[in-house]
């Protein structure tokens, strides 16, 4: 029941920590417990902009993972505080987290994604890019997705070549990318893709469209893929889409070969 600094937890935990020290805060959060870890993260990040070198440092270099996932997290609120202001731009409770996108261990860097995203903060975008690419997979999916959340169409390549790479291999990882296009992307954006030679970039875009239940996901009835004509197919019947439904219909006149998929037979049917 003995954490760090030699307080017990339930008199922690009765006490509240809003009016320890910042020292102590700093300590707490690597304490074994994790409602006072949280506690004390909260309690820094309601300290707005002064807190912020503390919770850097902890966040930096702490021997404790807990610690600095904690006083990662606390940082990401700290920046949506009025005491930390934007300067140039840039956050100052952010800025410190940009180096860690190369730190050596994966939750730190998905975290550090995370927070980045969350919190759309523009300077972030080459940092993110690069986690787009990174060698862990949950690391990957986590800074596309966050990538797609600075709203960047800058970073619409690097969302499609993650789509490319993983050749639909991983459906997490193309869920992470869709969902990264759904919140990047324009209609115009996704139409152009639709025509990409690749399959798995295709496929995604597709999947995009669905999400935001566009009727241009018709052209993909089309598609020279039966695997992307059925899900296109898919997509416009359990939707649904309506605007795209006479063009699923219309398959049944001439399109629709004896062999096609039952799950692509059943939609047309159920389209007329």
């Amino acid at each position: 029941l003995v954490g760090t600094l030699g307080y017990r937890t339930p008199q922690l935990l009765a006490e509240g920590l809003a009016q320890r020290s910042e020292k102590e805060l700093l300590g707490f959060l690597g304490h074994p417990n994790q409602r006072v870890r949280q506690n004390a993260q909260f309690a820094l990040a309601s300290k707005g902009e002064p807190a912020v070198p503390g919770l850097a440092k902890i966040a930096r270099s702490s021997k404790s993972l807990h610690a600095r996932l904690h006083a990662i997290w606390a940082l990401g609120q700290a920046s949506r505080t009025t005491r930390v202001t934007a300067l140039g731009g840039k956050s100052p409770a952010l800025e410190p987290l940009l180096p860690l996108v190369a730190d050596p261990e994966p939750h730190v860097r998905a975290n550090v994604a995370r927070v980045l995203g969350d919190a759309a903060y523009a300077p972030a975008h080459d940092a993110l890019a690069r986690l787009a690419a990174d060698t862990d997979a949950h690391v990957r999916a986590t800074g596309v997705i966050a990538l797609g959340k600075l709203r960047n169409r800058a970073s619409l390549p690097t969302i499609y070549q993650v789509l490319r790479d993983n050749a639909a291999r991983d459906p997490h990882l193309r869920h992470a990318a869709v969902q990264a296009l759904v919140t990047a992307a324009d209609p115009d954006d996704l139409n152009a893709a639709a025509k990409d030679p690749s399959d798995a970039v295709r496929m995604g875009v597709l999947l995009a469209m669905r999400r935001a239940e566009r009727n241009e996901i018709a052209g993909f009835l089309k598609d020279k893929n039966p695997a992307l004509v059925t899900e296109a197919a898919r997509a416009i019947n359990d939707v649904p889409i309506a605007g795209a439904m006479p063009d699923l219909a219309a398959l049944i006149d001439s399109s629709l070969a004896p062999d096609a998929a039952p799950a692509l037979a059943r939609r047309v049917l159920n389209a007329n």
